[in-house]
């Protein structure tokens, strides 16, 4: 008759340790569920469910040269896109196969119905991933240095101009 391993006594005799175990089987094991779910996707974290909204290749094309997958806009420490595919599996870039919701209260409400409103702990932090910080690369660098320059302007518009 075999005993237990030296690893299963560890574990049967801690049960901090045993879940802790159980709770990084978990983590490993969520990449394999066949579905998911960007209101229950957790471990990816907010941009990573900003990103997830919209397919690989779905994007709507602006006007020659502009492409945008959401616009974002953020209200209070909320942000939601403000296009919308009409089909959820076009790729599609034609305008017309889009909704372009530039009214800040209907692009709220029509995230809101699809489960696209992502709330943050600040409204700095809203702010950020409003104006690109989900982004990546090139992109991120860019919008970035604009939320720079958009901020700067702010500070010098209620600085100076009173």
């Amino acid at each position: 008759m075999m005993g237990k391993s030296k690893t299963s006594k560890y574990y049967a005799e801690n049960p901090k340790a045993a879940e802790k175990k159980r709770e990084y089987q978990i983590i490993m094991e969520y990449d394999k569920i066949p579905f998911k779910n960007n209101d229950i996707d957790f471990f990816g974290g907010k941009k990573k469910k900003i990103r997830n909204m919209r397919q690989e290749g779905q994007y709507v094309e602006l006007s020659p040269g502009e492409q945008s997958t959401h616009l974002m806009f953020h209200k209070g420490k909320e942000v939601f896109p403000s296009v919308f595919p009409k089909d959820k599996n076009t790729k599609s870039h034609d305008p017309k196969d889009w909704l372009d919701l530039p009214n800040r209260e209907e692009a709220y409400a029509e995230a809101k119905k699809r489960g696209e409103v992502v709330k943050f702990a600040t409204k700095r932090r809203a702010e950020k991933m409003g104006m690109g910080a989900w982004k990546q690369g090139e992109a991120k660098k860019e919008a970035m240095r604009n939320y720079r320059q958009f901020k700067k302007e702010q500070r010098n518009k209620s600085n100076g101009s009173k």
